[in-house]
């Protein structure tokens, strides 16, 4: 019998911060996305690595506390950690990255910005594909990609509405980081 998930588990909720690659970086790993959501048969999304998600508040609420956070965060690397799997739809094949100083910094400073507390288990991971595929597809699919670069340049911040499946996302704000 086919497992089945409930229907909030591969819906985004409420407003996302996203640290967004360097322009390079993002148009390659489009193209992985896009490829893999073929291959997958899963949606296409944006490249990005979640800061703080499941925001309960109004972007026009948010989106100002994310420019200011923009202000004095510095462009991120982010060292990749090898390809990873989950059963989890908006985890299902990711980039892993390594949990440093930095980068969990920026968490705890975007979640208290945000009136939130870090998360104890914040598991840093840019995803390449969305969806519930079984572990072998996942895997298959895996060893196809090309070797993940060792680091990524984190350039950007953007607040997402991640309400409901993700072609209904939206954009709502974009900051460079360190940008004065």
């Amino acid at each position: 019998m086919a497992a089945t998930h409930d229907a909030p588990r591969d819906r985004g909720r409420g407003i996302s911060v996203w640290l967004v690659p360097e322009a390079r970086s993002r148009l390659a790993l489009a193209r992985t996305i896009a490829g893999l959501s073929r291959a997958l048969d899963g949606p296409i999304f944006p490249p990005h690595v979640t800061l703080l998600g499941g925001i309960e508040r109004g972007g026009s609420e948010v989106v100002p506390v994310v420019e200011e956070l923009a202000r004095t965060l510095e462009p991120l690397t982010l060292w990749s950690e090898g390809i990873g799997t989950r059963d989890a739809y908006f985890r299902a094949l990711f980039l892993q990255l390594r949990a440093d100083a930095p980068l969990v910094a920026a968490h705890a400073a975007a979640a208290r910005a945000l009136g939130r507390e870090p998360e104890p288990d914040f598991f840093p991971h840019l995803s390449l594909a969305y969806g519930w595929h079984g572990e072998p597809a996942k895997r298959a699919a895996a060893d196809r990609l090309e070797e993940p670069p060792p680091e990524l340049l984190a350039s950007r911040i953007e607040v997402y509405r991640t309400e409901g499946p993700p072609a209904e996302w939206s954009l709502e704000a974009g900051f460079d980081l360190g940008a004065v």
